[in-house]
């Protein structure tokens, strides 16, 4: 049997993590290494199907804020918690990458409520009733969108302290 390098065994713990179903056996099997050494290396670096979700949100918002480019108009407590966060131990694998996507998620919400801003500022809106139309249609539109994609993904506060099975990330690139 061939001796991984670390990368195949991330792939092999976040294909462990994210299928529910899947055994210690049937991934030695699937990655072609005894299930001895996936069970040392599942204790090892302490493998784990489940996260909690509001850990995962608050991880998420954490990178999508790192992500930002520090202003002046960001405040150093701020600064401080990002850093402090971003400098803890790693995350379990599954949880690493539903954060990412979470990260994401929240970054392009960002990006798009920027967009309305440059297509209806407030100083056009205004001189023009028809244009304050379109942008408050605009926004009950971008806002309702943006909460369905909140609750798809586990990201409104009334879910938050339920722990969940992070059974088949998706991507929504």
């Amino acid at each position: 049997m061939a001796r991984l390098t670390k990368d195949q065994w991330l792939e092999a713990r976040q294909q462990w993590e994210a299928d529910p179903t899947i055994s210690y056996a049937a991934l030695a099997e699937r990655i072609g290494v005894s299930d001895v050494a996936v069970l040392k290396a599942a204790k090892r670096e302490g493998w784990v199907k489940s996260g909690s979700l509001a850990s995962i949100n608050r991880a998420a918002h954490i990178k999508a804020d790192a992500a930002i480019q520090v202003t002046p108009q960001v405040s150093d407590t701020a600064n401080h918690e990002v850093s402090a966060q971003t400098s803890k131990k790693p995350l379990p694998a599954s949880t690493e990458l539903s954060t990412d996507l979470r990260a994401k998620l929240i970054q392009s919400h960002r990006a798009e409520w920027r967009k309305h801003a440059s297509l209806y500022p407030l100083e056009g809106i205004k001189e023009d009733f028809g244009l304050g139309k379109s942008a408050k249609i605009s926004s009950e539109m971008l806002s309702i969108r943006q909460k369905a994609e909140r609750i798809a993904w586990g990201m409104d506060t009334e879910a938050a302290d339920t722990t969940i099975t992070i059974n088949n990330p998706r991507s929504f690139d």
